[in-house]
């Protein structure tokens, strides 16, 4: 605080006094709220007057123009702190985007603006986890869903027609009965089967069987 005070020396300008003071002011308050100050023992810190035989060479100007810009951001960053802190820590005052990074830049120089930092980060890894989790979530049901579009068109189809060739061309009544199992286990997710040149069943008891074949809903009964 009384390396603060004493910039006031090499600050003509009234503007630029004026936002130095009102860091003065915002640190004096902070300070007089904090728990370790002690009570009775707090006074207002004023910027020291300016003082026209002070002199800064060219570093120390560029210096002053970058703490100026560098003094109206802590100030507007610690007033966005005050007003989180003042709204319970509402997710919504909290910094976005480059904003955090900027904002970063001042960290340990106010213990409300570290806290306001550090919930904008860990919001900031909340979102983008989120968004990973919602991708992946999105890429699982779109597998899922080929998957389903691949085996309803194109691999049930083809396993279906195996099947039903199985049963043409073999002679086991057993293995005749497990295809028909299967084809009517497949047949919700089937267009109607083709049974063409399908030469009559014969030795096969599977009560109720239903399939649909061509056009027709067809009911064996073996």
């Amino acid at each position: 605080m009384t390396g603060a005070r004493k910039a006031g020396a090499f600050i003509a300008d009234a503007q630029e006094r004026r936002v130095a003071q009102s860091i003065l002011d915002l640190w004096s308050a902070e300070l007089a709220a904090s728990s370790q100050a002690p009570l009775g023992e707090f006074e207002s810190v004023l910027l020291a007057p300016f003082d026209a035989t002070q002199k800064r060479d060219e570093r120390d100007e560029a210096a002053a123009a970058n703490n100026k810009d560098d003094q109206h951001a802590l100030i507007r960053l610690a007033a966005m702190a005050r007003q989180w802190r003042d709204s319970d820590k509402q997710s919504g005052y909290l910094l976005t985007g480059a904003t955090i990074e900027e904002a970063a830049r001042f960290k340990n120089r106010d213990r409300n603006l570290d806290m306001f930092i550090k919930a904008s980060e860990d919001a900031r890894e909340r979102r983008k986890r989120n968004i990973a989790y919602a991708v992946l979530t999105a890429l699982a049901v779109l597998g899922s869903l080929a998957t389903v579009f691949i085996s309803q068109f194109f691999a049930l189809p083809q396993t279906s027609k195996s099947w039903i060739h199985t049963i043409k061309v073999t002679t086991s009544s057993e293995t005749q009965i497990q295809r028909l199992w299967w084809l009517e286990l497949s047949q919700p997710w089937s267009p109607p089967y083709d049974f063409s040149g399908t030469e009559k069943l014969a030795n096969i008891h599977y009560p109720e069987l239903e399939l649909k074949a061509g056009m027709s809903r067809v009911l064996l009964n073996f």
